[in-house]
């Protein structure tokens, strides 16, 4: 006899009675995530990826969401489980040395190294904790204002 007061099971059983196995029992597979499609197959309850979604660490996220710990990362539908990278995000690699940090494909971060040339081919300079500092004259030249000399050459400022 039919029980249709008896709810269906994701068991591989026809619990209510009714000839069909399992039928309807999707329902008996929630797992109370937004982010899983749950469904009943061969009696046993199987959770795959809603689309749009991540499943990480136990945590349903929006493809394009970005990681909270690591901004180069972020829920990509291709790895449903796991952080992927997240190429041309905004970041900051920590180095006050670079300019415009953006994540690359193997999801570090990366900047371009701040210019400190003063457009004198006899002077070094080096950026430390973001400032530009003179480092030297390039050995066998002087710098007087604002240009390089060799030794021993006219001075600039007298008239011959």
């Amino acid at each position: 006899t039919v029980n249709p007061a008896q709810p269906e099971l994701c068991d591989g059983l026809d619990n209510d009675c009714n000839g069909e196995i399992d039928e309807g029992a999707g329902g008996a597979c929630d797992d109370g995530r937004p982010c899983t499609q749950d469904t009943c197959a061969g009696g046993e309850c199987e959770y795959g990826p809603a689309p749009g979604t991540c499943l990480i660490s136990q945590t349903c996220w929006v493809v394009g969401d970005a990681n909270p710990e690591d901004p180069c990362s972020a829920c990509m539908a291709a790895a449903f489980t796991e952080w992927s990278p997240s190429p041309g995000a905004s970041c900051d690699d920590a180095d006050a040395c670079t300019l415009g940090d953006i994540c690359v494909a193997d999801g570090t971060c990366s900047g371009t190294a701040k210019d400190c040339s003063d457009g004198l081919p006899c002077t070094e300079h080096l950026c430390e904790g973001g400032e530009c500092t003179l480092q030297g004259v390039t050995p066998g030249t002087c710098r007087i204002d604002d240009g390089c000399y060799v030794p021993g050459a006219a001075n600039p400022r007298k008239s011959v």
